[in-house]
């Protein structure tokens, strides 16, 4: 029997000896737990999407040979 089945076996036992009440809290907390493991994997996902648009980001920087784009920039905005 391996870890992870052998840990399934102990919480099935332990749930069997639950009183009926409780079983609404561990059914909660299972759903909570199981719920930020998708938030968490949302998350992984976004990071690492960013992760390559920032690499792509940079990868671009220095790609326009038009010396400073913001060369006077105050005086195309302000006028001064």
């Amino acid at each position: 029997m391996t870890p992870t089945q052998e840990i399934k076996k102990i919480l099935v036992r332990k749930i069997k000896e639950l009183p009926e009440y409780k079983l609404r809290e561990v059914l909660a907390f299972v759903n909570f737990i199981l719920s930020t493991e998708t938030d968490y994997s949302i998350f992984m996902k976004k990071k690492n999407k960013m992760t390559s648009n920032k690499q792509a980001l940079m990868k671009f920087i220095g790609g326009v040979s038009h010396g400073t784009l913001a060369q006077e920039i105050d005086k195309e905005l302000y006028g001064t």
